[in-house]
């Protein structure tokens, strides 16, 4: 694997976005742009970030906390943050991987590769109705009750500190925000986004996924039949219950891909 050495990190002065780590590959600078997942805080990235090479500089910048937003307002405001005259992959988990989707389709001119991490282009769930969004309530979101559904998605892979971690992330995210991501993820249709994507495809799975089971991956490769996969012994929350195994398939994909470039 080629050796990766340290660039300044990008900082969001808005307060908003992406996470961006920045990474140099082979002597070619390239960013690695990480959108979070329903929480949107960015926190629960921070297993991933510590296992990724020690070079790697990161920031972490979340999604607003306390508004609603439908994934066309999250694009408006995450567009303008994209990196713009130097190469960059994004890796978008669970939920922001409709929005990576919508935002690949549009080809931008400095994105290399798209990385989907539990993710689904359209409800992962095909058995749920749309309408089945208006049943989503604030209520569903309240503290006790939201935590105790997230730390059952960690499963055997359980600790102190990533309980710690669930805790603080959806502590600061206020209920009507996470309904209104949950209805969202309910009525996506990405799929033609997707069938324009020119970009190369990483899907991680975790093997235990039951949130967003295997079907989703089945999905996503009917309609782009090259995506590249990566199984994980891990339930939903792959980047928090097995960061190394996950920090090691994104660093081979990258350099794969860069090398492809190059050559």
């Amino acid at each position: 694997m080629p050796l990766l050495t340290p660039v300044a990190a990008r900082y969001d002065s808005s307060g908003f976005v992406a996470n961006l780590i920045i990474a140099r590959l082979n002597g070619v600078s390239m960013q690695l742009v990480l959108l979070p997942g329903l929480d949107g805080t960015g926190l629960l990235f921070e297993p991933l970030c510590r296992e990724l090479s020690p070079d790697i500089t990161s920031e972490v910048i979340g999604y607003p906390t306390q508004q609603t937003a439908t994934y066309s307002e999250l694009i408006e405001l995450v567009r303008p943050k994209l990196p713009t005259g130097e190469s960059y992959v994004l890796l978008a988990e669970s939920f922001s991987g409709p929005l990576a989707i919508m935002l690949a389709a549009e080809r931008p001119a400095d994105l290399r590769a798209l990385i989907l991490c539990a993710s689904f282009v359209t409800c992962p769930h095909r058995f749920v109705p749309r309408w089945a969004a208006r049943l989503v309530v604030p209520a569903m979101f309240y503290p006790a009750p939201m935590l105790a559904k997230f730390r059952a998605l960690v499963g055997k892979y359980s600790s102190p500190e990533l309980r710690s971690l669930i805790d603080k992330s959806l502590s600061s995210v206020a209920p009507a925000a996470l309904a209104e991501r949950l209805r969202e993820v309910i009525r996506i249709d990405a799929t033609g986004e997707l069938r324009r994507c020119m970009v190369p495809i990483l899907y991680l799975q975790g093997t235990q996924d039951y949130v967003v089971p295997s079907s989703n991956l089945t999905r996503i490769r009917q309609l782009q039949p090259d995506v590249l996969s990566v199984q994980i012994d891990a339930p939903h929350m792959i980047l928090q219950t097995q960061p190394v195994a996950a920090a090691e398939a994104i660093e081979r994909f990258v350099s794969q891909m860069e090398k492809a470039n190059q050559d």
